[in-house]
């Protein structure tokens, strides 16, 4: 097994962690300001029409399954 070159709390890895979480963040932040205005011929609200179906089949397919390892039913797995 390898050992790591960090241990656990180490300050090189805090820093390394904050340091990237503030640079994302503020990368982030400028491009949230960043607005094209280009014309892509459809309406570009489709897409969240699409991620919010997406979202809500996958919502019913966990809750499906949280019902179904609550139940302990196994019956779809084949030994």
């Amino acid at each position: 097994m390898l050992t790591s070159t960090w241990k656990k709390n180490d300050k090189k890895a805090n820093w390394l962690i904050l340091s990237f979480s503030i640079i994302v963040f503020l990368i982030v932040a400028a491009l949230g300001r960043v607005q094209v205005n280009v014309d892509l011929g459809f309406d570009v609200h489709l897409f969240a029409l699409i991620n919010a179906v997406i979202n809500s089949a996958v919502s019913i397919l966990l809750i499906a399954a949280l019902v179904a390892v609550k139940k302990e039913n196994t019956n779809f797995i084949k030994n």
